[in-house]
């Protein structure tokens, strides 16, 4: 499959993610700030200096915002966190620092494939169980504390973007599957509605 021939009806999820948290004014959110090794397939740890991941990054990270004042913010662990559209969440597994949710986009299948959110590091919601339809905007969960971990990284969400045939069993699915290559994993960003 070739995912630059796919043109994805673009998410709101910033907008939906401003609205969500209240992140308006001169503290409020004016853009997404990376560092090195949070965009998809970057390999640097952006947080551990000088390291390299052992793969390249299957998703982004978001952790740092630029507020209207031009300073630099984290989210913090009660950051309400919103899918990129409106689907039925498959999975809810456990990950190296919180849980995963998987959730499976309906409106975005391409010929033999379906396009599933994933979306790591996350403190889930009660009733955000397999099964569970979701609503664009809606909140489905916070993000997780890495210090639990005793990780040398700041909270984060980490979202990962996967097209998987329709005939894949998606309930089971996990972060070592990614190596399948059935699996086909592209960049969150290009199915944002704005260069944020």
């Amino acid at each position: 499959m070739l995912i630059d021939e796919i043109i994805p009806q673009k998410s709101n999820f910033t907008a939906a993610l401003i609205a969500l948290n209240g992140l308006i004014g001169s503290d409020g959110f004016a853009a997404w700030h990376f560092k090195k090794g949070m965009r998809f397939n970057e390999c640097e740890k952006w947080w551990q200096a000088d390291s390299n991941r052992t793969h390249a990054h299957e998703g982004v990270d978001f952790c740092f915002f630029k507020t209207c004042s031009g300073s630099i913010q984290t989210f913090s662990l009660e950051t309400l966190i919103p899918p990129l559209y409106a689907g039925q969440v498959i999975r809810v597994f456990n990950d190296f620092i919180g849980q995963s949710v998987l959730i499976r986009h309906h409106s975005l299948s391409r010929d033999k494939y379906q396009l599933y959110g994933l979306y790591g590091h996350l403190n889930p919601f009660p009733g955000i169980i397999p099964g569970k339809e979701v609503n664009q905007g809606q909140q489905i969960a916070t993000i997780a504390d890495t210090a639990i971990k005793k990780r040398a990284m700041r909270p984060h969400l980490h979202i990962s973007t996967v097209y998987l045939p329709h005939n894949y069993p998606a309930e089971s699915f996990c972060w070592e599957k990614g190596n399948d290559p059935s699996v086909t994993f592209c960049d969150p960003l290009l199915f944002f509605d704005k260069n944020w």
